[in-house]
């Protein structure tokens, strides 16, 4: 039974020293203590590739090339 009480009484003061010093909240930014390092900067903004065309451009004395002519609802013209 005094094993008990001893055991109870030790964690009981081990509780109270462990919570004893607890961190203040700091509500303010304006609080927060001043660091001796350079800030930080953001990233350089690189631009990224462009998509690619499919086709090239022709000169104005190239012909165009059509796949196929669209059908009238007619027929032939």
């Amino acid at each position: 039974m005094a094993m008990q009480i001893l055991t109870d009484n030790v964690e009981y003061a081990a509780i109270c020293e462990a919570y004893s010093r607890f961190i203040q909240p700091m509500t303010n930014i304006k609080m927060w203590p001043k660091s001796t390092r350079p800030s930080i900067e953001p990233p350089e903004i690189t631009l990224m590739p462009e998509r690619s065309r499919k086709k090239r451009f022709k000169d104005s004395d190239e012909p165009s090339k059509k796949k196929f002519e669209k059908a009238t609802r007619r027929g032939e013209k």
